[in-house]
């Protein structure tokens, strides 16, 4: 906070307020201390001190402390109390930071902190306009987390309290600055003017430190419908002022949240969402000219329809399966004819890899006439390489157009990448 006095209000418990009145209320030099002689005030007692003289203060509740618990722990003027300083040692910005000092005692949820506050309108001294949108930052700073402290904004738009925009920003790291956004709408019915209250939670019981610091606001513009009134965060119906949209994330069942997106430094961003419905399932057909011999010392036959042997003799063919890298193969099926079942029609898909071949299914016909047979695996395609190998057998006796084929099918799944308009 820059070198000029702290337009803010003590919070206090049973009475009593701490008001430092604005510059242009001040003569002279600009204050170089805040700091109270002694233990309880009276009432009008000053305690802004500018260049040696009392300047504009108003103190009110008689034998008040300078602060006490915000409506819980201790009762104000009992015991030891909080109080807020000028600290120009540790600031985030400019050449101070407000220091304030939580005391020993009470509950570990107490909140306590400071309040706006204008000598002549009170602590309603925020103009915000109903329907517009506000950006407010600010940094914190803590000496210790041993308790998981917390810090707030809580923005009171109404005398009744009822219209509120809040936000609690729990602290990650002790001695160390983190600055906070919130960006919210001020609810219609608001008034005229608002009152901000800066909080803090300690979780424990004993004294410690807090720093606000760097504190600024602006007016977004937009209107109210732009941003989630109850989560701060801009609706994504809307484009922002560049023109673009938001991200939104996936859950692990496909769905869209609107919580934020992490991406891990090591990890690579990619299209797509991570689970069902977000896989695409094909079918690769080989028609049954695709399939060649493996030795020409038996005859074969090819039609419009089928591949068979020529003669009564067993019969080898293959086909190459050519498929990207990243698609799943689920399933291996074929369409085959068997004239008795002494013939053989089956089908099975190898896969060669580091210069060896493994079979990984086979599918065989089992009836008489033409039969559609299916396999299921899972086998995820990389860098290796797939074929089919076609058994066909007319032995036993009979015409040598006994056992057929009509093709194979490979089916497979692979990511969807498809966006939405």
């Amino acid at each position: 906070m820059p070198d000029q006095p702290h337009s803010w209000t003590v919070e206090t418990g049973v009475g009593g307020i701490l008001v430092a009145v604005p510059p242009s209320q001040l003569e002279g030099p600009q204050p170089s201390s805040l700091d109270v002689d002694g233990g309880a005030l009276g009432a009008g007692a000053g305690i802004l001190r500018v260049g040696g003289y009392d300047r504009g203060t108003i103190y009110g509740g008689s034998g008040s402390r300078l602060i006490g618990p915000y409506g819980q722990g201790p009762n104000a003027g009992a015991g030891s109390t909080s109080f807020a300083s000028r600290d120009t040692a540790i600031v985030h910005s400019g050449d101070a930071a407000l220091r304030y000092t939580f005391a020993a005692g009470g509950q570990a949820a107490d909140w306590q902190g400071i309040i706006t506050n204008d000598p002549t309108v009170g602590n309603f001294c925020l103009p915000m306009k109903p329907g517009v949108v506000y950006r407010f930052k600010a940094s914190a700073r803590t000496d210790s987390i041993a308790g998981s402290p917390s810090w707030r904004l809580v923005f009171t738009h109404d005398v009744l309290g009822t219209l509120v925009s809040s936000k609690t920003v729990p602290f990650a790291a002790a001695n160390a600055w983190e600055t906070t956004e919130f960006a919210f709408a001020v609810p219609a019915g608001a008034g005229p003017n608002t009152k901000l209250a800066i909080q803090f939670q300690r979780g424990a019981t004993g004294a410690q430190d807090f720093w606000i610091d760097s504190i600024r606001a602006d007016e977004v513009g937009y209107a109210a419908g732009m941003f989630d009134e109850a989560s701060g965060k801009p609706r994504r119906a809307q484009d922002f002022s560049d023109g673009k949209f938001a991200l939104k994330a996936s859950d692990t069942v496909g769905k869209e949240t609107d919580d934020d997106i992490f991406i891990d430094a090591a990890k690579t961003v990619k299209v797509g969402t991570v689970a069902s419905p977000s896989a695409l399932t094909k079918t690769l057909r080989i028609h049954h000219a695709e399939f060649v011999p493996a030795d020409q010392t038996s005859a074969w036959h090819y039609s419009g329809l089928q591949v068979q042997p020529g003669n009564l003799s067993f019969q080898t063919f293959y086909a190459p399966v050519v498929l990207p890298p990243g698609v799943t193969v689920t399933k291996l099926r074929m369409r085959a004819y068997r004239q008795t079942t002494g013939k053989i029609a089956e089908c099975t898909l190898w896969k060669v890899a580091a210069d060896s071949l493994s079979s990984l299914v086979t599918v065989a016909h089992d009836t008489t006439g033409w039969q559609t047979k299916e396999g299921t695996l899972s086998q995820l395609v990389g860098g290796e390489a797939y074929a089919i190998e076609l058994s066909l057998s007319a032995q036993g006796g009979g015409a040598g157009v006994d056992a057929r084929l009509q093709y194979a099918e490979l089916e497979y799944t692979m990511p969807d990448y498809s966006k939405g308009v």
